[in-house]
């Protein structure tokens, strides 16, 4: 709102009349110093009578310029009205017809309308793009041969929301589960699925076959990502949602390059690692079994989506975006909801309880803890906001993490 002096505005003896959006306000309302300052619309109920049309009258009204910009974005521009009792109404905004104050008749500082221009919804989400364009060329990802950079790392994701949203018809509310270990596509699920508007489930690797059944039936999942060390205890689970259901998630194999896996499905370690490195080696085929045609391997998908994809930031800060469950230790698994903006607050808060931690791409996290534990504590989201580098750690032992303190200067 631009107040206007009665000069510019049109009054009584101007050239210009007041537009038709314009309220007079009674001049005594304002000091002489603020004549012909932007400030809020009066502080009373505007008087009716004659004795107010006079050049000591000022106009509050939405400059051209406003106006256009607003139009420009398809927005609707406010109107402002007086009530016949005097008091000042906004229309033609979320705050239809309701009155600028309780009786007052004027704009209360709690009643300023939401625009693009002055908020937007919390997300971490952000934080990716952010990471992209300051920390490009920074390592973002670390795992045995893997190399990726922020930049990448975002392309990555990117795709990935695209893909969902091609080939499975993902949209707002959807749920996508995954069963992963800490590795690279562990973080880039963080970003990718509620990029497509989606909600993120993210299943304890432990459980067993009738716990993740439970868990992919009560979310009502509509895609499965899963690593292929986890497909006989997956092959379970999705032979009781299709038989309490009649139907059962698509499923997204995503195949371990950096470790080879026995045909029993564990992982193996040592001189049998990178052994198999194709993916649709016969025994990960053999545990995922019958569904093999009917599953897609992540990095197919991924090639599907475009990483020029327009994402959309969520609605509302309240939209979940994620879905984690317990362990039903104490009965079936209970569902708990995470929105965009705690999981925003969460990450942003992770640096102060950490001592700040090391900005300007200087930190280096070790993922101990695992990823689908409350999703790693927002730590995908803390990490790219520092733009520091996620080591990943598909086995948490003491070797193991001896070795990347050592080597990955953590």
């Amino acid at each position: 709102l631009i107040l206007a002096d009665a000069d510019a505005a049109g009054v009584p003896g101007c050239a210009h009349p007041p537009a038709d959006n314009c309220i007079a306000a009674d001049h005594a309302d304002w000091s002489s110093k603020d004549r012909n300052r932007p400030t809020f619309l009066g502080r009373r109920a505007l008087p009716t009578g004659s004795a107010s049309d006079s050049c000591a009258k000022m106009y509050c009204r939405f400059s051209a310029v406003s106006r256009a910009r607003m139009a420009a974005r398809s927005l609707a521009c406010p109107h402002i009205s007086r009530t016949k009792d005097g008091h000042i109404t906004l229309t033609g905004t979320s705050q239809t017809s309701r009155a600028l104050s309780s009786g007052a008749g004027y704009l209360g500082v709690n009643d300023m309308p939401k625009y693009p221009a002055n908020y937007s919804a919390l997300t971490p989400l952000h934080w990716l793009g952010r990471a992209a364009r300051t920390y490009g060329d920074h390592e973002a990802v670390v795992y045995g041969s893997i190399r990726r950079n922020w930049r990448e790392t975002h392309a990555r994701a990117v795709s990935l929301a695209d893909a969902l949203r091609r080939e499975f018809a993902v949209a707002r509310g959807d749920v996508v589960q995954v069963m992963l270990s800490n590795t690279p596509e562990m973080v880039e699920v963080h970003f990718g699925v509620p990029m497509a508007g989606a909600v993120l489930g993210t299943i304890n690797t432990r459980l067993d076959a009738e716990a993740i059944g439970y868990i992919l039936s009560h979310s009502r999942a509509r895609v499965l990502i899963a690593d292929d060390e986890f497909a006989p205890t997956l092959q379970k689970a999705l032979a009781i949602v299709a038989r309490e259901t009649g139907t059962a998630p698509r499923v997204v194999r995503v195949t371990d390059y950096e470790v080879s896996l026995s045909e029993e499905g564990a992982a193996c370690s040592g001189s049998e690692r990178r052994r198999e490195s194709q993916e649709g080696a016969g025994g990960v085929d053999n545990a995922w079994a019958p569904l093999t045609a009917e599953c897609i391997g992540y990095e197919e998908l991924i090639s599907r989506g475009s990483d020029e994809f327009a994402w959309e930031p969520p609605r509302d800060e309240w939209d979940a975006i994620a879905l984690n469950y317990t362990s039903g230790t104490t009965g079936k698994p209970k569902g708990c909801v995470m929105h965009h903006r705690g999981a925003y607050l969460t990450a942003l808060g992770n640096t102060l309880a950490f001592g700040g931690m090391q900005s300007q791409h200087g930190c280096r996290y070790l993922w101990t803890v695992p990823m689908f534990h409350c999703n790693g504590w927002n730590f995908p989201y803390t990490v790219a906001m520092l733009g520091g580098t996620n080591v990943c750690l598909r086995r948490v032992n003491e070797r193991s993490i001896e070795e990347a303190i050592r080597t990955q200067r953590v």
